[in-house]
């Protein structure tokens, strides 16, 4: 049961930076309409933000799986099982915030590079996984 915890506790971790990551993407509109800055740079801003994310998590993850899970296969569960923390995440903040200015809606290329992002996603854990694995042998 422990394990089982720590496997969804990392899952959550996991849940968080895709979405983190999104929601930058999604709502450069609305930062840059509230903090009143160019859009240009809220999106400079949100993709440095996005690069120091990536890498504080990916040290996470390979501390995390480094020392709390066992040098398991089980682990690789991680790879699919943050998709319904992220959807309840997700679900949860349009409930919080959601869009009432139709100009803060996404657009097409933005979109279709979210949908990239998170196919790619279960192939970057996977990577995490494994080289937190082959650095404990």
């Amino acid at each position: 049961m422990n394990y089982f915890l720590k496997l969804n506790f990392s899952s959550i971790l996991y849940a968080v930076l895709i979405f983190i990551n999104i929601e930058l993407i999604f709502n450069i509109y609305r930062i840059s309409r509230i903090i009143k800055i160019d859009v240009a740079v809220a999106r400079n801003i949100g993709f440095v933000v996005m690069l120091i994310s990536i890498i504080v998590f990916s040290f996470i993850y390979y501390l995390l799986n480094r020392r709390y899970l066992t040098d398991s296969k089980l682990n690789y569960f991680g790879t699919v099982l943050w998709i319904p923390y992220f959807v309840i995440i997700l679900i949860l903040f349009n409930k919080l915030f959601p869009i009432n200015n139709h100009g803060d809606q996404l657009n097409l290329i933005s979109r279709v590079v979210t949908y990239l992002g998170i196919l790619l996603y279960p192939i970057y854990l996977a990577i995490v996984i494994a080289l937190s694995r082959k650095s404990k042998s």
